[in-house]
């Protein structure tokens, strides 16, 4: 079965379900985190760096996703694989700061993947229906 944007894909989290636009809002939250983060906490330029470019790609896809139709929207089925890509990438980033020995960076990208691995996993990816207004 392939996701189109008809085809509602629910994950429940403790019976949470995010709708898009709450989504759009978690993740760019997170992208905003995972670029200041390194930064505050003082960690390294690798960190600091990766931290910018996945904080960048986050936020992108946040906003990306905060729109029905237009001009830089992508469509709700392309969004879902982006978002499990990014927890993915992120979880990777954790295992790469692992064998190089930078705890402090390991918790940061770990608890970025997981927050949105939980995004990820309790997002419908549809739109609400809009239902039009007759005002007669």
């Amino acid at each position: 079965m392939s996701l189109t944007e008809t085809t509602p894909v629910r994950a429940y989290v403790r019976g949470v379900t995010f709708s898009a636009d709450t989504r759009a809002a978690l993740v760019t939250f997170t992208g905003a985190s995972t670029v200041l983060a390194p930064l505050v906490l003082g960690l390294s330029i690798t960190a600091i760096a990766i931290g910018v470019a996945v904080g960048a790609v986050a936020i992108g896809l946040g906003l990306a996703g905060t729109a029905d139709e237009g001009r830089g929207v992508l469509p709700l089925s392309a969004l879902a694989s982006y978002d499990q890509g990014l927890a993915l990438g992120l979880a990777l980033c954790a295992g790469a700061f692992i064998v190089t020995g930078q705890p402090l960076a390991v918790v940061v990208f770990a608890v970025a993947a997981f927050a949105q691995a939980a995004v990820s996993l309790s997002t419908r990816y549809t739109h609400a229906r809009r239902v039009s207004q007759n005002f007669l």
